[in-house]
């Protein structure tokens, strides 16, 4: 009696909510003081659910690409988890990590669990144990030994910790998940019978949810704020498509001269062209099938102007939308090059956001939870001194082509430099490497050095020998501008 209250209860909780949201969705829509429903006139839905994110990410390419474009980039470079700077050597943390990272492609099922979170208001990443016990609390220094991510609607608080004592006060403490069952025969585990219902302890779950506001549990999917601009591109491709269609063939006109009439024929072998049927034949064999001849005696085809209009720029407003709620770059969400300049300028404004996404959010959301989790547990030795870091790869970093290009540049820059007996009067060359070149303080003492070494092997003199305005003075040695052209990573 008191499971059944309990359910009751929880389905008027999820009802009210339910009617809550409705209510608000509809204020959202309202104009002309309600006398105007918007979203009405223009067929949006006023209440969404986790299944429509889901069919607008299984079936429309903008909005699988919102989902998946900042764990894409978050998660292509994965970081170093260390504990220890010293490169030379690995301690036992580190050991531990590197074989939960290798054995059980943590980073792999980061990434999902990564795009189940966006997709829907939270995610959760199951943790698979030796102690066999998934209701009961995680036991000492069991052993890791698979990872699931797994979505919002397969997932169900089924209890919370209701002690003001307990720190975890007011979160979950049992959850039920919904997962395959690898015991059905039934074939198709997407349906109710391939699937079983376990409970599962807090302590074997990782619990995720970005975008959250006025609590930690719940988040917002990715694509909600973004609905209705998805909605218009399905309108604005799918309508152009059927423009195309029916304006790729415009249609006949078929004009009976004022003396013309249509006669039955109705005998076997009647190749009368001025029948009915036969032309009806006619016209479908022409639009369906490979004929290119109608026999139009009596009559006049006029072909009808199609009404073709360019989608473009309807479809560029509404990506221009979406690139501003969602904070991507429109070049980054379509993949066009708009000019080299912007297209530099889009990126990097790009990779600070996504340089920021991991720091606030990605390290303190999922991968820390997961190794302090370990860590708590016994499951991973403990870090030196009680810390460890979590040190990603410097997503600024140049590639070779632009390394070349830019080592390319100063060369010739420093070429015209040399050439002009006067330029070392107006600008010294330290000032010059400075200022021009852009290379920091030690990379001009260092490239001084090889400088005073190249002089005193080829010419056996020292520093304070030379000229201030021969032109051995003003000579850059090689070996220290290729050294310094080459890697411009510390002076951009």
């Amino acid at each position: 009696m008191e499971e059944k209250l309990k359910t009751m209860k929880d389905a008027t909780t999820v009802v009210n909510k339910l009617i809550q949201r409705e209510l608000l969705a509809r204020s959202f829509s309202k104009s002309y003081d309600g006398d105007r429903d918007l979203y009405l006139e223009l067929g949006y839905k006023t209440t969404l659910t986790y299944e429509d994110f889901y069919a607008k990410f299984e079936r429309l390419d903008v909005a699988n690409r919102v989902v998946h474009c900042y764990p894409e980039y978050s998660w292509n470079s994965p970081p170093t988890i260390q504990d220890d700077n010293d490169p030379t050597t690995t301690t036992d943390f580190e050991k531990d990590v590197k074989d939960i990272v290798r054995n059980q492609k943590l980073f792999h099922y980061m990434h999902r669990l990564d795009v189940l979170q966006r997709l829907g208001s939270y995610a959760v990443l199951y943790m698979g144990y030796s102690d066999g016990e998934p209701s009961k609390e995680l036991s000492k220094k069991a052993k890791l030994l698979w990872l699931r991510p797994v979505k919002e609607t397969d997932i169900k608080v089924k209890t919370w910790v209701k002690r003001a004592s307990d720190p975890r006060y007011g979160m979950p403490e049992i959850y039920e998940l919904t997962l395959p069952n690898p015991t059905s025969t039934d074939s198709n585990i997407t349906d109710v019978h391939g699937t079983k219902n376990i409970d599962v302890h807090w302590s074997r779950l990782i619990h995720v949810a970005e975008d959250t506001f006025d609590n930690d549990l719940y988040g917002k999917s990715c694509l909600e704020p973004i609905f209705n601009r998805l909605s218009n591109i399905e309108l604005i491709t799918g309508g152009s498509a059927e423009m195309f269609w029916r304006g790729a063939f415009p249609g006949l006109n078929f004009q009976l001269d004022a003396d013309a009439a249509f006669r039955d024929s109705t005998q076997e072998g009647d190749t009368d062209t001025t029948s009915p049927s036969s032309l009806r034949k006619q016209i479908f064999d022409y639009v369906h099938g490979l004929s290119r001849v109608l026999r139009t005696q009596g009559m006049e085809v006029k072909e009808l102007s199609p009404q073709v209009a360019d989608p473009s720029k309807h479809f560029d407003i509404q990506i221009a939308c979406i690139s501003i709620q969602t904070g991507i770059p429109r070049r980054i969400l379509t993949g066009s090059e708009r000019g080299k300049l912007a297209s530099a300028q889009d990126e990097k404004t790009w990779l600070s956001k996504v340089e920021s996404r991991n720091v606030n959010f990605v390290e303190p959301s999922i991968i820390r939870p997961f190794i302090d989790r370990q860590i708590e547990y016994g499951i991973i030795a403990p870090p030196k001194e009680g810390e460890y870091t979590v040190k990603w790869t410097d997503i600024f970093s140049l590639d070779d082509k632009t390394r070349a290009e830019i080592g390319e540049i100063r060369s010739r820059a420093l070429a015209q430099y040399g050439n002009s007996p006067y330029a070392p009067e107006i600008m010294p060359v330290d000032s010059y490497l400075r200022e021009i070149i852009g290379f920091s303080k030690e990379q001009i003492e260092e490239i001084g050095k090889d400088r005073s070494s190249a002089s005193d092997t080829e010419g056996g003199g020292n520093k304070d020998d030379i000229n201030p305005k021969s032109n051995q003075e003003d000579e850059i040695s090689a070996s220290g501008l290729c050294k310094f052209l080459n890697n411009p990573d510390d002076t951009l």
